[in-house]
């Protein structure tokens, strides 16, 4: 009888546990998600602001603008195949993880760090 309580408490932890994981991993892609757009939104403001804009900065608005671009895509993407995964962890088809997932996850957060590194860099060339 004891065992079977602990059985139970240990499969009700382990769901809540797996549960707080998942949630914590999509806010973290609803964020980047958001913020890459706002910073899309952000480089066309800047751009209406400039007049002429020599060529090695149109090179990092395309950077900034590319990478923030990349990283939206990249989220569409984990939001589709998370779906799929979690599918198929329910149904017990798998275990392991999932290394496409894991890929554009990295890819992700790499890409938006570089749109913000270039962002970052127009937002200081245009204070001069």
């Amino acid at each position: 009888m004891r065992k079977n309580q602990n059985d139970k408490e240990d499969e009700v932890f382990r769901s809540a546990s797996i549960n707080a994981w998942i949630q914590s991993k999509m806010e973290r892609d609803k964020a980047l998600l958001t913020l890459s757009s706002g910073g899309v939104g952000l480089l066309v403001t800047f751009l209406q602001f400039k007049e002429n804009i020599a060529p090695c900065h149109s090179m990092l608005y395309y950077i900034a603008f590319i990478s923030f671009t990349l990283c939206i895509a990249s989220v569409i993407v984990i939001f589709s195949r998370n779906a799929k995964y979690i599918e198929k962890l329910l149904s017990s088809e798998t275990r392991k993880n999932d290394k496409v997932l894991g890929f554009f996850d990295y890819m992700a957060v790499l890409f938006f760090s570089i749109g913000i590194l270039f962002t970052i860099i127009i937002g200081v060339i245009n204070i001069n």
